[in-house]
C-alpha cells in the first residue's frame, strides 16, 4: 500500500467514525445540571444522568479536532473555496458571539439537560460538513463513505427489528455491561416500554428522523448497484428502516418520509414509468411486508397509523378547561373564567382558623359550605372549583381544585402578598406568556403548538445574537403554570424547542438562522438543476447521479422532519455529514458531466450571439456615426 493510499484512507476514518460509530455510543454519565437556582427546577436536581445525548456529545467533539487536524494537515482548502462554505463561516462566527454575549456562559460552553449541543458541539457540526465537503474528491472515496453509511444504517435497523420484537439488546446483560462499564451502577432504568424501538438514539421521534437520512440513501444506493444481490441487499434494508420507523411510532418521521418518497418518485420518474411492472409488484410486496410485521409485532402500524391521525386533529383543550387564567396579586388570587372570575382572599386567625373571602367580578360574595376540609362553592358559575386549607412545611396555605389539578397558594411567606408554590416547591407570581401563531391550537403535533406559541415571541428579543447555545430552557416562560398544567402536566419542563429552525433561533439568533437556510438553500438549488431539470444525467445512469440523489432526497426529509424536531447530538452529526458530502458529489458531478450540464446554456448563447453580431454591431455603428456628427455641428 502507497502512502497516498494510507492517507486517503486516513482521511476517510473520521467519517467512518461520524456515520457507523457515533450513532451508536451509549453510556451512562452523570453530571451537573447547574438548575437548581432556578424559580422552576428544584433545589435538589443538583445531578442527573444521561445515556445516549452526553456521551455522543463527547465523542463528537473528538471527532471533530480529528478531522480539523486533518484539514489543515492535508490542505484541502488549498484549491479554492466552495461557495456553500462561506455561509457557514458566517454561522460559526455568530455561534461564538452568541456565546460570548450570552447570560447563560455555562450553558452554552458545557451544554445543557436533555440537549447536549455546547458551543464545541455546533462547531463540531460545522467542521464535520466542511470537512466531508473538502475531503472527499474522487468516486471511489463516494462509494467507501456510502458504504460506512449503510453499514451504520443495517445496524440501526438490526437493533430497531430486535427490539420490536422484545428482545431489545441495550436491555440485555451485555448491552447493560457495555453501557455501565467504568461506574458503580448496576442496573439502568429505560424510559420506553419494551416493544418500542428507539435503538440507540434517545427517543422514538429520532428514529424517523435517522431513517429519513439513510432509507432514501439505501434505496438509491440500490438503483446505483449493477449487481443483483446488492440491490436487493440495499432494498432489504430500506424495508427494514421502513418497518423500524413504525415500530418506533415515529409519526413525524412517517409524514417526513412520504413527502421524500414524493420527491424520490418526481426524480426517477421516468425510470419508474419504464419499469411500471416492477413499480406495481414493489409497492405490492412493500404492502404485504408492512401487514405481516403488523401481525407479528402487536398491530404496531396500525397503531401508529391511529396516533398519527389523532396528533392531526386535536383539539385544544381551551374548550373544556374550567380556568382560563390565574393572577397572584398583593391582595387576592384570581381565577380568571370564561365568563367571570373568582377572586379569593383568605384570613388566618390566632386560633389557626382559616376564613375565605369569596367574590365575583361584582364584588357579589360567594356563599360556600365545608364538606369534610374542603370548601364547595354554592354558586352554578363556580361548581367546579373546591378550596382547600392546609400546610405545606411549616406554611399554611390553601389549594384550589379545578379540572383534576391543583393549585397551592399562600400570602404567610414574605411581605403578606399571595404567592403560588409551584412544583419545585418555591413559592412564585404567576405570570402569563406571551403567545402567537399557534395560540389556538397548542395541541398540534402533540403538543408541540402550545411550545411554538410561547418561542415565537421570544425572537424580537434574539434577532442578532441569540441567547446562547443550549439556553432554550432558561428563556423559555417556564412560568406559565396555568396553560402548562393544561397543555402538558403540572411538573412539565420544556428542555427544548421541538422545532430545529425556532431552536437556532432563538439560542444562536435570527441571523444565525438565516445563514444556515441559506447554506442549505444553495444546496437545495443545486441538486434540483441536477437531478430533478437534467434528465440527461438519468439516461446515462451514472453512479454519482442516484447517490447524489439519495443524499438529496435523504436532507431534504431531514430538513422536514426538523420542523417537529430538535437538532441534538443523535441525528445532528449525521445530517451534516450527508449534506456535506452531498455538495462533494454535486461538485464532482459538474466537473465529471460538464458537457450535458452545460450543453444546452452553450448552444443558446451561441444562437444569440449570432442574432448580436447581424443586428447589434451596425446599430451601435449607427450610433458613433450620429455622435460624431453631432461634435462637429457643436463646432
Amino acid at each position: 500500500m502507497t502512502s497516498k493510499n494510507k492517507m486517503q484512507k486516513l482521511a476517510m476514518l473520521p467519517i467512518f467514525l461520524t456515520l457507523v460509530i457515533l450513532p451508536l455510543i451509549s453510556h451512562f454519565q452523570e453530571y451537573r445540571t447547574n438548575l437548581e437556582t432556578y424559580d422552576w427546577q428544584s433545589a435538589d436536581a443538583v445531578y442527573d444522568v444521561d445515556i445516549f445525548l452526553l456521551p455522543k456529545s463527547m465523542i463528537l467533539c473528538v471527532i471533530a479536532a480529528f478531522m480539523l487536524v486533518l484539514f489543515i494537515g492535508f490542505k484541502y482548502y488549498k484549491d479554492g473555496m466552495l461557495t456553500e462554505t462561506y455561509p457557514l463561516l458566517v454561522y460559526a462566527l455568530l455561534i461564538g458571539f452568541s456565546t460570548l454575549c450570552s447570560q447563560y456562559k455555562y450553558f452554552a460552553l458545557h451544554g445543557g439537560q436533555d440537549q447536549f449541543e455546547s458551543i464545541f458541539v455546533l462547531l463540531g457540526y460545522l467542521i464535520i460538513s466542511i470537512y466531508c465537503m473538502y475531503s472527499i474528491r474522487h468516486e471511489d472515496s463516494i462509494r467507501l463513505v456510502m458504504y460506512f453509511l449503510l453499514i451504520g444504517a443495517a445496524i440501526i435497523a438490526v437493533i430497531g427489528v430486535f427490539q420490536m420484537l422484545k428482545l431489545d439488546p441495550l436491555r440485555s446483560k451485555l448491552g447493560q455491561a457495555l453501557m455501565l462499564l467504568g461506574t458503580s451502577e448496576t442496573e439502568l432504568q429505560f424510559g420506553q416500554p419494551l416493544g418500542r424501538v428507539y435503538a440507540t438514539l434517545f427517543n422514538p421521534n429520532y428514529v424517523g428522523a435517522y431513517v429519513c437520512l439513510t432509507l432514501p440513501c439505501a434505496v438509491c444506493a440500490g438503483f446505483a448497484s449493477k449487481k443483483i444481490w446488492q440491490k436487493i441487499v440495499c432494498f432489504i434494508l430500506a424495508a427494514a428502516l421502513l418497518i423500524i420507523t413504525f415500530g418506533a411510532g415515529a409519526k413525524n418521521g412517517l409524514i417526513a418520509l412520504v413527502i421524500s418518497c414524493i420527491l424520490l418518485l418526481i426524480i426517477y420518474r421516468r425510470k419508474l414509468l419504464a419499469r411500471i411492472k416492477w413499480l406495481i409488484i414493489g409497492c405490492i410486496v412493500c404492502v404485504l411486508l408492512l401487514i405481516g410485521v403488523d401481525a407479528v409485532a402487536d398491530n404496531v402500524i396500525v397503531n401508529t397509523m391511529h396516533v398519527l391521525y389523532n396528533t392531526l386533529t386535536a383539539e385544544s383543550t381551551a374548550s373544556t378547561r374550567t380556568i382560563e387564567d390565574i393572577l397572584t396579586k398583593d391582595d387576592e388570587v384570581e381565577l380568571v373564567m370564561k365568563d367571570d372570575s373568582l377572586h379569593i382572599k383568605y384570613q388566618l386567625l390566632d386560633n389557626e382558623m382559616v376564613v375565605f373571602d369569596l367574590t365575583d367580578n361584582e364584588g357579589t360574595t360567594i356563599s360556600y359550605e365545608t364538606n369534610d376540609t374542603k370548601i364547595k362553592l354554592l354558586d352554578d358559575r363556580f361548581s367546579m372549583i373546591e378550596i382547600e386549607p392546609c400546610v405545606v412545611g411549616e406554611t399554611y396555605c390553601f389549594t384550589v381544585y379545578a379540572d383534576n389539578l391543583r393549585w397551592d397558594f399562600s400570602n404567610q411567606v414574605n411581605d403578606g402578598t399571595y404567592y403560588f408554590l409551584d412544583w419545585a416547591n418555591k413559592y412564585v407570581k404567576l405570570e402569563k406568556a406571551d403567545s402567537a401563531v399557534f395560540t389556538n391550537c397548542p395541541q398540534l403535533f402533540s403538543g408541540r403548538g402550545y411550545i411554538w406559541a410561547k418561542t415565537i415571541p421570544l425572537l424580537k428579543k434574539y434577532i442578532f445574537l441569540g441567547a446562547g447555545p443550549d439556553s432554550f430552557q432558561m428563556v423559555f416562560p417556564q412560568y406559565d403554570y396555568v396553560d402548562l398544567a393544561y397543555e402538558f402536566a403540572p411538573n412539565m419542563l420544556i428542555t427544548r424547542a421541538h422545532n430545529m429552525y425556532l431552536q437556532i433561533a432563538v439560542q444562536t439568533g435570527v441571523l444565525s438562522l438565516i445563514c444556515f437556510l441559506i447554506f442549505y438553500g444553495m444546496y437545495f438549488v443545486k441538486s434540483v438543476k441536477l437531478y430533478i431539470k437534467r434528465k440527461e444525467l438519468l439516461d446515462d445512469d451514472p453512479y454519482l447521479f442516484h447517490i447524489g440523489a439519495g443524499l438529496f432526497v435523504a436532507n431534504f426529509g431531514y430538513m422536514l422532519s426538523e420542523i417537529v424536531n430538535d437538532s441534538l447530538p443523535v441525528t445532528a452529526p449525521l445530517f451534516w455529514a450527508i449534506i456535506g458530502i452531498g455538495i462533494a458529489v454535486n461538485s464532482l458531478i459538474s466537473k465529471k458531466y460538464p458537457v450535458i450540464i452545460k450543453e444546452k446554456e452553450t448552444a443558446l448563447v451561441s444562437e444569440d450571439k449570432v442574432t448580436e453580431t447581424k443586428m447589434v454591431q451596425p446599430i451601435a455603428n449607427k450610433k458613433k456615426k450620429q455622435s460624431r456628427k453631432r461634435r462637429k455641428q457643436q463646432l
